[in-house]
């Protein structure tokens, strides 16, 4: 727990100066680097470590992926200001999303690294697709909710069809969240979610990750950080109810109480240590592993859980096959043919794959579920979102 308390107080230093965690020795740097990659959050770290006092320099394996996500973090920007030149210039509503706009709450914008850029606009997907390619941009997967664009060497883009592939999650609250949308300027075609729409957003998205995949706790820096520099605009008993009325109520208040004693009062309580511990055994964006063991989790019974994986990765439904096979499931009549194609390209391709699939599922036990039962019950999610 020391080793995750020492690179909470460098998040903590990098932002406000301060830590307020117990710790012991100074961690080897070799040992904070290995789990702030994982988490993505390394520029944050380095910089914390470096007004820390702790060490006389840094290795130099910190000071090269800071300078690598500061490069990221410009060409970004230069990217985001031509693909918005695009969308005016096609008069194309669109609304920037998570960390396009959570970056101006941070004491410097590249410290929140972002793998893409996330932009949500009701455009066709032919408008979109022109757009991107007269920028220069390689497509590179239509994964349902998303149409993913790539321009080496460091900028990607997602761009929204939708919040959430199921229009009813979280009781179809983000169906037509582009019709709450306001203008966020005379004569522009950008539009902002109001401010609590963004923030109920930032703790669904967070949620479906804790809930399916895994999360880091970037996420939950994301969180502390807004609540740390409210608008005067936002409206917090509104967004408490919109909260409460799609089930999430519960979680938002434990995330806050935990950033609190990660960020402020420096006092985790057993439960706190084990959420932690949790958030930081994932990655920023979970693991294949809890994804499995989620998936297992939410059956009747822990055996029906295995049997229905087994079932589902023989025969994945649309949304999982749409990805590999766009062309072929524009007509969802074509789904039991991608299903053939994939058979052969498993079978004769990626046999080494499926094999560390079926292991992967076979290593699940029920210790591991429980924990997980564990901590759904702590995070407020116990029944699934």
């Amino acid at each position: 727990m020391d080793l995750q308390k020492q690179i909470l107080n460098a998040v903590n230093l990098a932002l406000f100066d301060r830590a307020v965690l117990a710790c012991g020795t100074p961690n080897s740097q070799e040992s904070l680097y290995s789990i702030s990659k994982k988490q993505n959050i390394t520029a944050l770290v380095s910089e914390g470590l470096r007004r820390s006092g702790d060490y006389a320099s840094l290795i130099p394996e910190f000071a090269q992926l800071s300078e690598k996500y500061l490069f990221q973090y410009a060409q970004q920007s230069v990217e985001s200001e031509r693909v918005i030149h695009g969308l005016e210039e096609r008069n194309c509503p669109y609304v920037m999303l998570k960390g396009a706009r959570m970056r101006s709450f941070y004491p410097q914008p590249h410290l929140r690294t972002s793998c893409d850029i996330d932009i949500l606009t009701g455009e066709s997907d032919e408008t979109i697709q022109e757009l991107m390619t007269s920028l220069g941009y390689r497509f590179t997967v239509d994964a349902g909710t998303t149409l993913n664009f790539a321009k080496p060497p460091a900028v990607e883009f997602e761009m929204h069809r939708c919040l959430f592939a199921d229009p009813d999650e979280f009781q179809g609250y983000f169906r037509n969240i582009l019709d709450r949308t306001v203008p966020a300027s005379e004569g522009r075609m950008e539009r902002l979610l109001t401010e609590e729409d963004f923030y109920v957003y930032m703790i669904a998205h967070i949620a479906k990750h804790v809930d399916q995949y895994g999360c880091g706790i970037r996420p939950f820096v994301d969180v502390y950080l807004y609540h740390q520099n409210l608008p005067k605009s936002f409206d917090e008993k509104k967004a408490k109810e919109i909260l409460r009325s799609i089930g999430l109520l519960e979680f938002e208040e434990r995330i806050c109480r935990l950033t609190r004693a990660w960020f402020e009062t420096g006092v985790l309580t057993e439960s706190d240590e084990k959420l932690t511990g949790y958030l930081f055994g994932s990655g920023i964006y979970g693991d294949v592993k809890t994804s499995t063991a989620n998936d297992i989790r939410k059956s009747e019974s822990k055996s029906r859980g295995k049997l229905a994986l087994y079932i589902r990765h023989i025969f994945p439904p649309v949304r999982i096959m749409r990805p590999m096979y766009p062309r072929l499931l524009k007509c969802s009549v074509f789904l039991p043919v991608s299903w053939i194609c994939r058979w052969f390209r498993l079978l004769f391709r990626r046999r080494k794959q499926t094999a560390d699939t079926i292991r992967r599922i076979q290593s699940i036990d029920d210790q591991y579920l429980d924990m997980l039962d564990h901590v759904m019950l702590e995070f407020g999610l116990k029944e699934g979102i």
